[in-house]
């Protein structure tokens, strides 16, 4: 006898095979052609080649992370440099 649950296991694997093809390859694929219009097209606009990656979100993210990490740093030695303008 067939357990009653038996006919629900195709369709859950069918899923999971799906949703791994999705994340493992078509959007990785999309993100790559995403960014390489996105290049084309600035370098039509403005005549210029940005490095490859410019247009990914979490690189821009972690480039203005830098830059903030910097500002606060030299706000910081400008008070130890000079205690006096503190009120």
């Amino acid at each position: 006898e067939k357990a009653p649950h038996a006919p629900a296991k195709t369709p859950i694997a069918y899923g999971i095979g799906i949703a791994t093809l999705l994340t493992l390859i078509i959007l990785p694929l999309l993100l790559s052609v995403t960014n390489e219009v996105k290049a084309k097209t600035s370098w039509l606009i403005t005549g210029k080649e940005k490095e490859r990656g410019a247009y990914e979100r979490a690189i821009k993210e972690q480039k203005e992370e830098q830059e903030w990490a910097a500002s606060k740093k030299e706000a910081q030695i400008y008070k130890e440099e000079h205690p006096e303008d503190e009120a």
